[in-house]
C-alpha cells in the first residue's frame, strides 16, 4: 500500500515497488473495469453517485419520463464494475485459500492438522456465493423496459429498479471484502508463523546434519557447507510440498526425503583439490547414522512446530512485519473488531471439533 514497506528477499523497498522484483506491479482501477461511466462525462458520474446516495431523489426525476435514461447507464456501468472488483478480490481469496497456489500456506488456511481443521472453509463457500450474486445484480435492467400510462411513457428509464440494484450490489461487495481481509489477516499469521518455525528449526537442523557429514567423513569446510545448503533447499522444498499433510507424518515424510541425496553423497568422491580424504564407512554403520538421522530431524520439526504453534497462539502480532497501511487494517481486524486467529477445539471423544477464538 502507499505509503508503506514490504519485505523481499531481506530488503525493505517502499510497497509501491515490493512486486518489481517478480515482474509484477499494483492493482490499479480504471476505465476497463466499468468505471468510465457513459463515456466518462462528469454528469454520468455524479448521477451515479445521486442514485447509489441519494435515491429517493429519483422520483422527480423519473417524473421526466426518459430523460433519467442516463442514470439508468451510469447505474448499471457502477454494477458492471463492482462485480469485476468482486471477480478480483474472489480470485485472491480463493488463492490464498487453496494451497496449490498459496505457496506454502496450508490448505483451507488451517493453523493445526488439516486433516481435522478446516479454518476458511466456509470463507470460500461464502466468496464464492457473494460472487455469484454480483454476477447475477450485474445484469442490464435496460432490457426489461416497457410502456406506461397507456403508452403515453413510451420508454421509461427504470432509473429506481437501475439504483436499487447498484446500492445492493454495493453491500454485498462490502461483505465480499470483508471476508477477503480476514483471510488476509489469517494467511499473514500462518506466513509469520512458518518463517518463526524455520527460524526455530534451521539450528537444530544444521547441527544434526554437520554431525552426519562428518561421521559420514566429509571433513572439508567447503563441502560441509555446500552439502549443508543444498540439504537445506530440499527440505524448503518438500516443507511446501506437504504442506497438506499433518505435522507427524509429514515431518517423517520431509526427513525421510532427504536420504537419497546422503546415499548419492555417500558415495561421491572428493575433488582432488581437497586433501582431506574421506574416511569409508561400513554399509550397517551407514545405515545406523542415515535411520538416527532420520528419526532425530523428524523429532526437532515436530517438537518446534508445536512450539511455534502454541507460543505464537498465545502472542500473536503481524504488525511489525506490515506497511503502515496494512498494518492499520490488520489492528483493525484483529484488536479493534477483536477478530483473532481461528483454532479448532476438540470437544471430546468422537465429537465434531467446534471453532473457538484465540
Amino acid at each position: 500500500m502507499e505509503g508503506g514497506y514490504t519485505l523481499v528477499t531481506a530488503a525493505q523497498p517502499l510497497a509501491d515497488n515490493g512486486l518489481s522484483p517478480v515482474g509484477l506491479s499494483p492493482v490499479q482501477l480504471g476505465p476497463k473495469e466499468g468505471l468510465a461511466l457513459v463515456y466518462g462525462t462528469v454528469i454520468s458520474a455524479g448521477a451515479a453517485a445521486l442514485a447509489m446516495h441519494e435515491a429517493h431523489h429519483l422520483a422527480v426525476l423519473h417524473g421526466g419520463n426518459f430523460q433519467a435514461r442516463s442514470l439508468t447507464s451510469a447505474t448499471e456501468k457502477t454494477r458492471s464494475a463492482i462485480q469485476t472488483i468482486g471477480r478480483m478480490l474472489f480470485t485472491q481469496c480463493t488463492e490464498i485459500i487453496n494451497p496449490a497456489t498459496s505457496q506454502g500456506l496450508p490448505p483451507n488456511l488451517v493453523s493445526e492438522e488439516p486433516s481435522s481443521s478446516f479454518a476458511m472453509k466456509a470463507v470460500d463457500l461464502m466468496v464464492a456465493a457473494l460472487q455469484f450474486g454480483l454476477g447475477f445484480l450485474a445484469n442490464r435492467v435496460d432490457s426489461h423496459v416497457q410502456t406506461a400510462e397507456m403508452g403515453n411513457q413510451a420508454l421509461s428509464s427504470l432509473a429506481l429498479i437501475s439504483a436499487r440494484y447498484t446500492h445492493t450490489a454495493v453491500d454485498v461487495l462490502s461483505q465480499l471484502a470483508a471476508a477477503q481481509l480476514l483471510a488476509l489477516c489469517q494467511a499473514l499469521d500462518l506466513r509469520l508463523m512458518m518463517w518463526r518455525f524455520l527460524g526455530e528449526v534451521s539450528p537444530g537442523f544444521m547441527e544434526e546434519t554437520m554431525a552426519l557429514l562428518k561421521a559420514m567423513g566429509v571433513m572439508d569446510v567447503m563441502c560441509q557447507d555446500q552439502h549443508l545448503s543444498d540439504l537445506w533447499i530440499l527440505f524448503l522444498a518438500r516443507l511446501e510440498e506437504t504442506v497438506r499433510m499433518d505435522a507427524q507424518p509429514r515431518f517423517n515424510s520431509i526427513a525421510k526425503s532427504l536420504i537419497p541425496y546422503l546415499i548419492d553423497l555417500a558415495h561421491f568422491p572428493l575433488p582432488s583439490a581437497f586433501d582431506s580424504p574421506r574416511q569409508s564407512l561400513s554399509s550397517e554403520l551407514f545405515l545406523e547414522h542415515i535411520v538416527s538421522y532420520n528419526e532425530s530431524l523428524a523429532a526437532h520439526c515436530l517438537n518446534a512446530h508445536h512450539l511455534t504453534r502454541e507460543t505464537y497462539f498465545s502472542h500473536h502480532d503481524a504488525t511489525p512485519f506490515l506497511g503502515s497501511a496494512s498494518k492499520r487494517m490488520y489492528g483493525y481486524i484483529r484488536y479493534t473488531l477483536k477478530r483473532k486467529r481461528k483454532r479448532a477445539s476438540q470437544g471430546g471423544e468422537g465429537r465434531a471439533r467446534r471453532w473457538v477464538i484465540t
